[in-house]
Order: C-alpha cells, then structure tokens, then sequence
C-alpha cells in the first residue's frame, strides 16, 4: 500500500511522494515537496510532467504523469 502523498512544504526525497508532484530544493537546501518546478524549469526524474519534453533527461518518457526511464518490455 502507498503512503499519502505529502503536502507542500514536507521533507521529500522524489516527486513521486509530493502532491503537488514536485520534490525541490528548499531556502535551506533541503528537499521539500512544491506544487511546481521553480521558474518553469524542466521536471527532475520522479518529477510531475505532461509530456516527455517536460523531463529535463532526454532519456526519460512521461510515465503515468512522471518523468521516468522506460524499462525494456
């Protein structure tokens, strides 16, 4: 079973933990989940996207709503 996704501001270590779907450095540097990459930068992997343009790694694809690296079949 999944945990619930955390809320904006709670320490993260991807993404995919975020309900905003975003897993960001903080004003300390710390990674805490945000509802948006800052200033429109690319999605990091694990990170929320619509397309696989959005993925800042040319190799990952947008997986069920996040940046991933597509496995073999």
């Amino acid at each position: 079973m999944l945990d619930p996704c955390r809320s904006e501001g709670a320490p993260c270590d991807t993404g995919d933990q975020c309900c905003g779907g975003y897993c960001q450095p903080g004003s300390d540097g710390e990674l805490i989940c945000s509802n948006a990459p800052p200033d429109g930068q690319c999605s990091q992997p694990q990170e929320r996207c619509e397309t696989a343009a959005d993925c800042c790694d040319p190799t990952n694809r947008c997986i069920n709503g996040f940046c991933a690296v597509e496995g073999p079949l």
